[in-house]
């Protein structure tokens, strides 16, 4: 649950509606973010080379209810479309307030044994 709660200090929601999800990186993490993609055990489910915030979007976009993520480098920021029927909006909201995290983790737990990382 550590690696859960790392990730919700690195962002904060900027706009919101079931289905999509407008995120900004706390830029004041980005060295907390680069050293926490390096040491994560998740990079024991999901093998990739990419590094700090590069690494946590190819996480996200390896969930299934994730569809599309639109990075806009210049200001820092990410949309993301997802399937509100298999990651309730609720649960976004609750990640970035560390609320209802075993909860969380045990939805992404789901996920993880459906990740086609091959």
């Amino acid at each position: 649950m550590e690696d859960i709660t790392q990730v919700a200090e690195f962002f904060s929601i900027v706009h919101h509606i079931p289905g999509r999800i407008r995120i900004r990186v706390n830029v004041s993490k980005l060295p907390a973010i680069k050293k926490w993609a390096k040491k994560t055990t998740l990079r024991e489910i999901l093998p990739a080379n990419e590094e700090g915030e590069s690494f946590i979007i190819t996480l996200l976009q390896s969930l299934p209810a994730v569809k599309n993520i639109k990075v806009n480098a210049i200001v820092g920021s990410a949309t993301i479309e997802y399937d509100k029927n298999l990651f309730e909006p609720s649960l976004w909201e609750s990640w970035v307030k560390k609320e209802n995290l075993a909860q969380i983790e045990a939805k992404l737990n789901e996920f993880s044994q459906n990740l086609d990382i091959g």
